[in-house]
């Protein structure tokens, strides 16, 4: 099912057996519904200014071009942060030692591509809706920012009170799990994958909605997926082999995206963060349980994300040579009350921080016997007691709009 026009709520009558159901038949794998199409922003090179500053600190939403003067408020923008080859080295990543008796991948120099809307201008300095996520330094490439338009991405879609549930072959079992073993288990992985992708969209959502036997995900957030909201929906009793690329319950790829109230069982990595992804992405108020994995920023340094009262096994760490060489995965992560276990690290050039967490904390991956290098810990307070501020994410939406902001985002 597509749904490729603005505008457009698919709704139904409830999530038990009596209200609407959703059928993934068939053995093909595939998403069940896709919301906008694969559409790249179109930027406007023309349009390119370098920020002029030295160094423009993470959760800044101010910086200084060389000439303002083409930009107006109001305009959506690009502020691209360039990670050059002396930051590639400068945090490790041209030097992952090989996955042991296997290969590794050394990270190339990328951006950071923050999605963002001018809120003021003067003189050279602009301001825009939202901080970035990553310190810009000219030292590690600088940045520069970009006007540009996104005429493919719709807005204004969702899905909403329903269940979804998805063949598959009872006769189809394993025990493999990563690089272990398990109880066995429904195994079969020609099916549905996903229920709900968002491509190319800005103010979407997917509320009560609830989800059985997917490989992958109950909800994926494409990279231009923006101002998402995932809310009050619960994920159980996933099919598929118990390895790499499987079930990941709600999957961030794009920016400024919150998922609220959201129960999984079964998952490998249930709330997850991809590579490269700008962030800021929050998940709040949330719980997995039965997981084969941590939920995590995955690979490849993405930045900005918050656990703010999540109850699961949480990673967020130099992920080394796993994968193809997942490296330092999230960078300028914060987790606030959470509950459960927890491995927290810090990259060089960033930090991440534990706020108020309970539950055991966990050594990295590295260092060990085989890496002995040494990996700095994160910034940990309040460790085994919660903080009195019972919610970040609730108290910066308070203080930036207000008490009534916070009806809005209840149930």
């Amino acid at each position: 099912m597509f749904i490729k026009a603005s505008g457009i709520v698919l709704r139904g009558e409830g999530q038990d057996k009596e209200g609407t159901i959703l059928y993934g038949t068939g053995a093909k794998q595939r998403n069940l519904v896709e919301i906008g199409e694969n559409a790249d922003l179109i930027l406007d090179s023309n349009s390119k200014q370098m920020i002029s500053d030295l160094y423009v600190p993470s959760g800044s939403r101010s910086f200084h071009v060389e000439d303002g003067s083409a930009y107006h408020v109001g305009e959506q923008i690009i502020v691209r942060r360039i990670g050059n080859k002396n930051w590639i080295h400068e945090i490790g990543m041209d030097n992952i030692y090989k996955r042991p008796g296997g290969t590794v991948t050394q990270w190339s120099p990328f951006n950071l591509d923050f999605d963002r809307v001018i809120t003021a201008i003067v003189g050279n300095t602009i301001t825009v809706d939202a901080p970035l996520a990553n310190a810009i330094e000219r030292q590690w490439g600088g940045g520069e920012i970009y006007k540009y338009t996104d005429h493919a991405r719709i807005q204004q879609v969702g899905v909403e009170n329903m269940r979804v549930e998805s063949d598959f072959d009872p006769s189809t079992i394993d025990i493999k799990m990563d690089n272990d073993t398990t109880d066995p288990y429904y195994a079969d992985e020609k099916h549905a994958e996903r229920f709900v992708v968002f491509n190319s969209v800005k103010n979407g959502w997917v509320r009560e909605v609830r989800g059985y036997h997917l490989s992958y995900s109950l909800v994926q957030m494409k990279r231009y997926s923006k101002w998402i909201t995932v809310q009050d929906s619960q994920m159980y009793d996933m099919i598929s082999v118990v390895t790499g690329g499987r079930r990941y319950v709600i999957h961030q790829m794009g920016q400024l995206n919150l998922a609220q109230r959201i129960y999984t069982e079964t998952a490998r990595h249930a709330f997850t963060v991809d590579s490269w992804v700008p962030g800021p992405n929050v998940f709040l108020d949330g719980e997995a349980v039965k997981n084969y994995n941590t939920s995590e920023p995955h690979h490849r340094w993405s930045v900005g994300g918050l656990f703010d009262n999540i109850k699961a096994s949480i990673s967020i760490l130099d992920r080394a040579w796993l994968g193809s060489g997942h490296g330092w995965a999230g960078a300028n992560y914060v987790t606030w009350n959470t509950q459960g276990e927890l491995t927290l690290q810090r990259p060089p050039t960033a930090q991440n921080y534990a706020i108020g967490h309970v539950g055991s904390k966990v050594p990295g991956l590295v260092p060990n016997d085989y890496d002995p290098r040494p990996r700095e810990d994160g910034y940990w307070c309040s460790c085994g007691q919660h903080v009195v501020i019972n919610s970040l994410y609730k108290q910066q939406l308070m203080e930036r709009l207000g008490r009534n902001a916070l009806s809005n985002i209840k149930k």
